[in-house]
């Protein structure tokens, strides 16, 4: 009966460490998403940076022609009196 009890005692002692070490395992599984997350904001907020400067470059390249047309001088053109696409971008 005494031989029972102890393995019975070994038995539920080796399911809680087993279960111990699985909580661990996944709360370093979560640490790891975690800083991978952080990694990967600023790269984030650059890519929308830059996204929202080709897209105001875009919308300025009409604006301008536009002025170039409407006020036909040379200084609204740009050097050369011309406005090409590449100055707007």
């Amino acid at each position: 009966m005494l031989l029972w009890i102890i393995l019975y005692a070994i038995i539920i002692f080796n399911s809680l460490v087993h279960t111990r070490q699985m909580a661990n395992e996944a709360w370093s599984g979560i640490d790891v998403q975690l800083k991978r997350r952080s990694e990967l904001v600023p790269n984030l907020v650059e890519a929308v940076n830059r996204r929202t400067l080709a897209s105001r470059q875009r919308c300025d390249w009409p604006r301008t022609s536009r002025r170039c047309l409407v006020v036909g001088t040379r200084k609204a053109c740009g050097p050369g009196g011309k406005l090409s696409r590449s100055q707007g971008e």
